[in-house]
């Protein structure tokens, strides 16, 4: 009587072990392709203490962000 019991229950935790796997798999996926990717706010603050924008331009595109 257990026999195809026992597989059936085997194979439903197989089967939701995997689904499990593959959940987990996607949400750590996709959090890494963003956190990769750098704000504006950070490319500005790095374009400004690199010298490539003057105070003036980061000051001017600084509050245009925050709109």
């Amino acid at each position: 009587m257990t026999g195809w019991f026992g597989s059936g229950m085997s194979f439903i935790t197989i089967g939701l072990i995997i689904v499990l796997a593959v959940v987990i798999y996607m949400a750590f996926s996709s959090h890494r392709k963003f956190s990769h990717q750098s704000s504006a706010t950070d490319i500005l603050d790095q374009q400004y203490a690199a010298g490539k924008i003057d105070e003036g331009e980061y000051l001017k595109r600084k509050e245009n962000l925050k709109r």
